[in-house]
């Protein structure tokens, strides 16, 4: 129904049909929640579902990354990440980058409530913690990867501190890595929210026309892309989705391009402009982690 007929709320009905009849099924508890999502259910109430059914979802590890990410979506990321850490994760296809990327979000957005309450000794245990993964997460870090949104707090922890050399070099670290952005839809792929970060370092570093740039890259990429005609690569590898039901690609896109638009209108001091392109891409999800992430953002 929903792959082939586009009968979503047909398929809404046999799968909750199915789950009343066979309660006690994980995979269906999973699948349910995978459709609510791309019905755009309210988070509070996918959040209410999965938690309803704890024992299920704890028998499945992508039940249990989707919890955590929920949590994470509803600010709870104290919870998130203690049951990220009372989890040994196994990998999976369709599964990769999924636990890490929730592991350093909770603490991220942690730290970032310790430097808001003038703790950045506490913004920087955890910032460290964050640049490992713990073998219980069940990946790596991939060796192209770059830290910057973890440098460039680190950056402002040091710079709370007084301590402006060590401030001055995660800053410069945060600024590494690409410098353009690019369709980002594999595992392996540098999200191009990177290039943020790497303007509000350059700022930081005194280096204003390099933060416009970036900024302006962001937003230019949005405009001319944002009307692409999306063509998935036949040899993919990794890509992230369990592929249960199909993806539209073309409104992923739109969802890409809006969001890098506002990241580079709120790099820009143009919050209105940014919002607007954020309510355009939330039209389209209500579970976009850098949406929600950016949305109250105060540079």
């Amino acid at each position: 129904y929903f792959n082939k007929q586009a009968r979503k709320q047909d398929a809404l009905t046999e799968l909750e049909t199915a789950l009343r009849l066979d309660p006690q099924n994980a995979r269906l508890v999973f699948e349910l929640d995978s459709l609510y999502q791309k019905l755009n259910y309210p988070l509070p109430q996918r959040l209410a579902f999965l938690e309803a059914h704890a024992d299920l979802v704890n028998a499945r590890d992508d039940s249990y990354i989707q919890l955590v990410t929920l949590l994470n979506e509803s600010g709870r990321y104290q919870e998130a990440y203690a049951k990220i850490m009372a989890h040994t994760f196994h990998p999976w296809e369709g599964g990769e980058g999924k636990v890490s990327a929730q592991y350093e979000y909770a603490l991220i957005e942690m730290a970032k409530q310790n430097l808001n309450a003038a703790k950045p000794d506490a913004a920087i245990t955890k910032l460290t913690t964050a640049l490992t993964y713990p073998r219980s997460l069940g990946e790596g870090k991939l060796p192209i990867a770059h830290d910057n949104i973890i440098d460039y707090y680190l950056g402002l922890a040091y710079e709370q501190l007084g301590d402006t050399i060590q401030a001055n070099a995660y800053f410069k670290q945060a600024t590494l890595g690409m410098t353009a952005p690019a369709p980002m839809m594999y595992y392996n792929d540098q999200p191009a929210d990177v290039i943020f970060y790497q303007g509000l370092a350059c700022e930081h570093l005194g280096q204003p026309e390099k933060a416009t740039g970036r900024y302006y890259q962001l937003l230019q990429y949005g405009q001319q892309h944002l009307f692409d005609h999306f063509q998935k690569d036949y040899f993919a590898v990794s890509l992230p989705d369990a592929l249960l039901f199909d993806t539209d690609y073309q409104q992923q896109n739109s969802i890409y391009c809006y969001y890098l638009m506002g990241l580079g209108h709120l790099g820009l001091n143009e919050p209105a402009k940014a919002h607007a392109d954020f309510a355009q891409a939330g039209k389209l999800t209500n579970s976009h982690q850098g949406i929600i992430r950016h949305t109250n953002f105060v540079k």
